[in-house]
């Protein structure tokens, strides 16, 4: 496991952000309530369940 500065964005400078808050949240609590999947995967299929976009990360403002 590598270890990251920032845990946010993974030291990318920018975060996925849903583009449907509410789908998200959903798909994130059916997929946790399963419990076979981490946290991290849970966000990213529930992100990819949504739809994201990338913003600034607002944890560690790199450039």
């Amino acid at each position: 496991m590598k270890n990251y500065s920032c845990i946010y964005c993974k030291d990318t400078g920018y975060i996925d952000v849903p583009d449907n808050e509410a789908a998200y949240d959903r798909e994130y609590d059916r997929l946790d309530n399963m419990g076979q999947f981490t946290g991290e995967e849970c966000h990213e299929r529930a992100l990819k369940h949504s739809g994201s976009h990338k913003e600034p990360c607002p944890y560690c403002n790199k450039k």
